[in-house]
C-alpha cells in the first residue's frame, strides 16, 4: 500500500491512501462534474434576430467612399441553432451551433455570368444582373482608375451566408450571464460577388476567409426566463477581413442573436423567490429591483423580476406579474 503525507505549518499529518482510492475519488469527482453540466438547444429566433454587415474598402491604407444599395441592405435577419453546455458555473457554445442569414433584397452584382462583361453602363450587363443576397453595397472605385484604369462604382454583395460560434473551452456563467467575447468565428459557406470594373471576382468565404474571434461587447450574454421559455441573448461583433484585386476589404458583423427553448414545467412563471407559487412574497421581491424601463438591474438579484427578458424590470413586467398571481 502507498502511503502519502500531507504536510502543513505547524502540523504533520498522515494517511493511509492506495493508488486505487485516488484513482476512485478522482473518477467520482469527474463524473460528479460531468452529471451537472447539461446540453440544450435554442432555436434562432429571426423577428429578433439580425446582424448588421459593415463593408470598408481600402485602398493603398486609404478608405473608399461605400454606401448601401438599397434601404436596410446592410441588415440581415437570422435563423439557426446555437447548441450550449451549461454547468452551474460555466457555458460552453459547442457543435451543432449555425447562424444562417436571410435575404435582405435583391442585390448587385448578380449570379448570371452569361452576361458578362458588362458594367453599371451597360443595362443589361452582369453587373446590373440583382439577385437575392443577404448584403448589398456600393464602392467607387474612382481612385483605382487612376492607378489601373478600373473605376467606376462597383456593386459587392454576399450571398449564403452562415457562421459558426463555437467555444473552444468553457467560459465563466455567473447569474445567468457570460461573456460572449473571444468565441472562434467560422464560415460554414458563403459567397461575396465583387465586381471591378465590370469583371466578376468571386470569394469563397470558406477557404479564404479566416475571421478574428469575436470580441466583447457593452452588454454581456444572458440567459433568461420568459412564460415558459428559456431566453438566450448573444451580442455579436466579428470582424475579417479579405482581399479582393489590389484592394482590401474589411468586413464586420455586429448585432444581437435571441435564441429559445421551450422550458414548459421547468419553472413557474412569475415565481420570483424559487418557492414554486407566485404571492404577495413574489411581489415584495418585485418591488425591491423595480428600477425603470432603460434601466439594467443587477443580475444575481433581479434577474427573475425580468419578466419579458429586456434587461430591466419595469410596468411591463409588472403585469405581467400580475398575470401570474395566484398560480400554480
Amino acid at each position: 500500500m502507498d502511503v502519502c503525507k500531507v504536510t502543513r505549518s505547524r502540523r504533520n499529518w498522515k494517511c493511509g491512501c492506495s493508488v486505487a482510492r485516488i484513482r476512485v475519488l478522482v473518477t467520482m469527482l469527474l463524473f460528479a462534474t460531468h452529471a451537472s453540466a447539461e446540453v440544450f438547444e435554442y432555436t434562432v429566433d429571426p423577428t429578433r434576430s439580425a446582424l448588421q454587415g459593415r463593408s470598408t474598402v481600402f485602398l493603398a491604407g486609404v478608405p473608399l467612399d461605400s454606401f448601401l444599395q438599397g434601404e436596410n441592405s446592410n441588415v440581415a435577419q437570422y435563423t439557426g441553432t446555437v447548441v450550449v453546455e451549461l454547468t452551474p458555473t460555466t457555458i460552453q457554445m459547442l457543435s451543432g451551433t449555425l447562424l444562417i442569414a436571410g435575404n435582405s433584397g435583391d442585390w448587385l452584382p448578380g449570379t448570371d455570368f452569361s452576361q458578362y462583361p458588362g458594367d453599371l453602363d451597360e443595362p443589361d450587363g452582369y453587373t446590373n444582373s440583382p439577385a437575392p443576397a443577404n448584403y448589398g453595397f456600393i464602392t467607387d472605385l474612382s481612385p483605382l482608375g487612376n492607378v489601373l484604369g478600373m473605376g467606376g462604382l462597383s456593386p459587392s454583395s454576399t450571398r449564403d451566408l452562415q457562421m459558426t460560434l463555437i467555444d473552444e473551452s468553457a467560459k465563466p456563467f455567473a447569474c445567468g450571464a457570460f461573456d460572449e467575447g473571444g468565441t472562434p468565428t467560422d464560415f460554414v459557406s458563403g459567397t461575396i460577388y465583387y465586381s471591378s470594373g465590370g469583371s466578376p471576382p468571386i470569394t469563397d468565404m470558406i477557404n479564404t476567409i479566416s475571421p478574428d474571434d469575436t470580441s466583447s461587447t457593452d452588454n454581456d450574454a444572458w440567459i433568461g426566463k420568459d412564460e415558459t421559455a428559456e431566453v438566450l441573448t448573444l451580442p455579436v461583433y466579428s470582424l475579417t477581413k479579405l482581399f479582393i484585386n489590389f484592394l482590401v476589404v474589411e468586413l464586420k458583423y455586429e448585432g444581437t442573436i435571441v435564441a429559445t427553448r421551450d422550458a414548459t414545467g421547468e419553472f413557474v412563471p412569475g415565481d420570483l423567490n424559487d418557492d414554486v407559487r407566485v404571492d404577495l412574497l413574489d411581489f415584495s421581491e418585485f418591488r425591491s429591483c423595480a428600477a425603470g424601463r432603460g434601466n439594467p438591474v443587477p443580475l444575481c438579484e433581479c434577474r427573475e423580476a425580468d419578466l419579458d427578458v429586456d434587461r430591466d424590470v419595469d410596468l411591463l413586467d409588472f403585469g405581467r406579474l400580475q398575470q401570474y398571481h395566484g398560480t400554480p
